[in-house]
């Protein structure tokens, strides 16, 4: 049997597997995605965000070993390349860039895409250095991925219209996939560090006055 791979260790004997972090991120993230009718890209983004941490440098980093590591870009790298499985080039670019900036920005250069023979480069989107090792772990995650089927085929019809689009309609866009998944990693961490945390933050009702109180002008 393979090493089982780690998303969160809180060190207190609770941990949580890869699997089971992607996959729920995943879900997620889909139903954040659907209310704009993007439910399988906002999928597809949450199960591949995290691949980075199917590497030593990132279990390293869980137990203390190793600091500064960038496990987001591995995801990006992963999907850029890919053959098939989306019909769009801005949308393939799209997804990746999300993927690469899910800690951080969006301001992933295309040059982070290109990984080097050593390993060893420092991603400009984070200035750490990035999580895969070598070629035999790319390997491993190929099979990983492919083995538990987080690919998941896209058509036209599972995104917008993205020719017709502006600039600033395609930025937008993207900044709302963006957000879906962020919110989504961080909704799903905080509940497994805290089983009640999804009782206590969604369903809550926005009103300003309540939030601000006595601050509001007369």
């Amino acid at each position: 049997m393979s090493e089982e791979y780690l998303a969160h260790d809180n060190h207190n004997g609770k941990t949580e597997t890869l699997y089971e972090h992607l996959t729920k991120v995943s879900k997620t993230a889909g139903q954040y995605a659907a209310e704009f009718d993007n439910s399988k890209i906002g999928e597809q983004i949450g199960l591949l965000h995290d691949l980075g941490k199917h590497t030593v440098r990132f279990q390293n980093v869980l137990k203390g070993k190793e600091t500064k590591i960038d496990h987001a870009i591995v995801g990006a790298i992963y999907y850029y390349g890919l053959k098939g499985f989306i019909d769009s080039k801005f949308m393939k670019r799209t997804i990746a860039g999300i993927i690469a900036a899910h800690h951080s920005l969006l301001r992933c250069k295309e040059n982070d895409y290109l990984i080097t023979d050593d390993y060893e480069y420092i991603t400009s989107d984070s200035f750490k250095k990035i999580a895969i090792a070598c070629k035999k772990e790319w390997d491993d995650i190929d099979d990983y991925v492919k083995s538990n089927n987080l690919l998941l085929p896209i058509s036209k019809n599972d995104h917008f219209d993205v020719k017709s689009m502006s600039k600033n309609e395609k930025e937008f866009y993207t900044r709302m996939l963006y957000s879906c998944l962020v919110d989504a990693d961080f909704t799903e961490t905080a509940s497994f560090d805290d089983p009640e945390y999804r009782d206590i933050s969604e369903g809550a009702k926005f009103v300003a006055e309540e939030l601000i109180g006595s601050r509001i002008p007369s």
